[in-house]
């Protein structure tokens, strides 16, 4: 079990795994721009060295990347969606410069059009983005960048909340594997265990239980309040929230491994 927290990337994205080292972090979690941006200056190549040499340095790892707040993959606009397309796609493109496995993204909100409608734009969105081989293995450090689901607490029309509505994403998703593009590339990553802590230990150990997704991460973070209803993780990390969020121990069989963020 891995703990980490998401890390600042004020001064260069490798200042991140400094910030985590002081925080006693094993990994991190971070943006690969500003989150409240829709354009970054594209990665460049010192940039990309140096970060690379520093978790060379940290061993921190697996890393994740998280998307824009920006982003929409869900949105009725067509314009609105076609921008977070995008955008998503370029976060994809810079996680795998970087030589990051995860980008964890929030379903996204329907804003009126229904959940059900959300939920096949989301799916649209992301087949467009994984038919087309963006983020894949011929890109970046030539591994693939897998997709995270981030579960949400439900606020507003914000999708995500039922761990039904990845599954029903997931789900449509074509079969890719005639086109090179792995299956395991979407899959879920549960964000959001908003529970008392004497139930908190139940819901996690059943976040692993997808048959046939026995090798996907199980990424996890605690929130300030159990009945806290924030749709976003507070990005305080384990040290700031307590060890009473995480006393209790939490075992499966069914991930390849865990991550506190």
């Amino acid at each position: 079990m891995k703990f980490g927290a998401h890390m600042s990337i004020s001064g260069g994205l490798h200042k991140a795994f400094g910030h985590g080292e002081r925080a006693g972090c094993d990994t991190i979690q971070i943006f690969s721009k500003n989150q409240q941006q829709w354009r970054a200056k594209p990665l460049a190549d010192q940039d990309i060295a140096l970060f690379k040499a520093e978790q060379q340095r940290t061993g921190f790892g697996p890393l994740i990347v998280h998307d824009s707040y920006l982003i929409n993959l869900a949105s009725p606009s067509d314009e609105l969606w076609e921008k977070s397309i995008a955008a998503f796609g370029d976060e994809l493109e810079r996680g795998a410069a970087l030589g990051i496995p995860y980008l964890v993204t929030h379903p996204g909100a329907h804003t009126g059009s229904g959940e059900e409608t959300g939920l096949l734009r989301e799916a649209a969105a992301l087949n467009r983005l994984l038919d087309a081989g963006v983020g894949g293995p011929s890109t970046g450090s030539g591994q693939a960048v897998t997709i995270l689901l981030e579960t949400t607490a439900g606020q507003g029309s914000a999708l995500g909340y039922l761990r039904g509505h990845v599954r029903r994403v997931r789900s449509r998703g074509r079969d890719r594997a005639d086109q090179g593009v792995p299956p395991q590339r979407l899959t879920e990553g549960p964000g959001q265990p908003r529970r008392p802590p004497h139930s908190q230990r139940r819901g996690l150990r059943r976040s692993g239980r997808i048959p046939g997704d026995r090798e996907r991460p199980a990424l996890c973070e605690p929130a300030d309040d159990p009945g806290d209803a924030e749709g976003r993780g507070s990005g305080r990390g384990y040290r700031e929230s307590g060890q009473a969020a995480w006393a209790h121990p939490i075992t499966t069989c069914h991930v390849s491994h865990i991550i506190m963020l």
